[in-house]
């Protein structure tokens, strides 16, 4: 199928929805009525390589098309009603690089899950109830850059010594931004 082929077929799948098609291999439906259905038509051909799903309506049953992406390298889910469950029995693509997962509870196993994924460059994380355990488990992922975990559970003596130990590490939480073991605080920051 020819890039033209793709991109019409794309949408086509989506028509109606207001998400768009940014490219043969790119698909952008931020706070669209894209769902489950919309997706799982995807599956098999599409083979995107980004895939923004942020509030749409889509539900764990869409990670099965999802996991059909093989080249898929950014992938964001946060602000759905997709569950810590169903991304722990999940197969993400393993060329994911960037993830949103924002404002989706995940529980220690979701959180094992994605620390797996052997690409992960950044991922958002804000508002998904990190708990230390888990935050500690992302941290450690060798190709890990930054990661946004607003709400996260993290003393600051540990984003200290965990940011000192990776120096261009990027770590956001409600204490402020660490890098390099020295911290940038909020304006209204109260400790």
């Amino acid at each position: 199928m020819t890039d033209a082929e793709n991109i019409s077929q794309l949408k086509a799948i989506l028509y109606g929805t207001d998400a768009l098609v940014n490219a043969a291999f790119q698909v952008w439906a931020l706070n669209t009525a894209v769902s489950d259905e919309h997706v799982e038509k995807m599956a098999g051909w599409a083979d995107l390589k980004h895939l923004m799903l942020s509030g749409t309506l889509v539900t764990d049953r869409c990670l099965t098309a999802i996991s059909t992406f093989h080249r898929l390298e950014c992938l964001d889910i946060g602000g759905t009603a997709i569950t810590a469950s169903g991304i722990a029995y999940a197969n993400i693509p393993h060329a994911v690089k960037d993830f949103g997962l924002y404002d989706i509870e995940l529980d220690d196993t979701a959180a094992g899950v994605i620390a797996s994924l052997p690409s992960l460059r950044t991922l958002n994380c804000n508002g998904c109830g990190l708990s230390c355990h888990a935050l500690l488990q992302f941290l450690r992922i060798p190709s890990l850059q930054g990661i946004e975990a607003l709400g996260a559970d993290m003393p600051d003596s540990y984003a200290r010594e965990l940011t000192r130990e990776r120096p261009n590490f990027l770590l956001r939480l409600d204490s402020g931004v660490w890098r390099g073991g020295d911290v940038r605080r909020p304006p209204d920051y109260e400790a």
